[in-house]
């Protein structure tokens, strides 16, 4: 009897709107996933922007729908970097986002 065959999965092989469709529930902090809190809720959405432009703009909708600012340097980090992404828009970086418009609670 021969050994199985391993079972290959390429990422890439799925259709473009099931992988986003992914890549957003990935990104969800767990306080949405009703998983239990870690040290930074939203290591996994930042490591996905990490992946490409195409999955950074999924991706940052999920991350911005609820931001949790605990501490006063959190608030600085924050407001730098709605500061950083006016830039961008101005210039017309490909990392423009407009982060304003994706929070809805704070």
């Amino acid at each position: 009897m021969e050994p199985p065959t391993p079972i290959s999965f390429r990422f890439n092989d799925l259709p473009t709107e099931l992988a986003l469709i992914i890549f957003k529930h990935a990104a969800q902090p767990p306080f949405v996933q009703h998983a239990p809190y870690t040290r930074d809720l939203y290591s996994s959405a930042l490591s996905l922007c990490r992946v490409s432009k195409i999955v950074r703009c999924a991706v940052l909708p999920e991350l911005l729908h609820t931001v949790l600012l605990s501490t006063a340097r959190q608030l600085l980090a924050f407001i730098w970097a709605l500061h950083m992404q006016k830039k961008y828009i101005d210039q017309q970086h490909d990392l423009a986002f407009d982060y304003a418009s994706c929070v809805d609670m704070m």
